[in-house]
């Protein structure tokens, strides 16, 4: 069974890790920060998933931790991409 992202208002999508790369470098992220985040973070999600769902609001979460600890200079700038969206 596929991964799958359960979102805030209950539907469910595919897991897309390209979308995620997106995010970050929408938020100032560089396109080779974006990958190594999105690795980091897909490897996350693939052992942390319950029942192959991961929900976006960790996934988010994950992603600010990590990208902390990477470049804290666009931490802030992609958490309010995501308020926005």
């Amino acid at each position: 069974m596929a991964l799958v992202v359960l979102k805030k208002d209950g539907t469910t999508e595919d897991w897309d890790l390209e979308k995620v790369g997106h995010s970050i470098t929408n938020a100032g992220g560089t396109v080779e920060e974006a990958e190594a985040i999105t690795k980091l973070i897909d490897i996350w999600a693939h052992r942390f998933a319950e029942n192959e769902v991961v929900k976006s609001v960790d996934v988010k979460a994950k992603a600010v931790e990590i990208m902390k600890a990477v470049n804290s200079a666009f931490t802030t700038a992609y958490e309010e991409y995501q308020k926005v969206r």
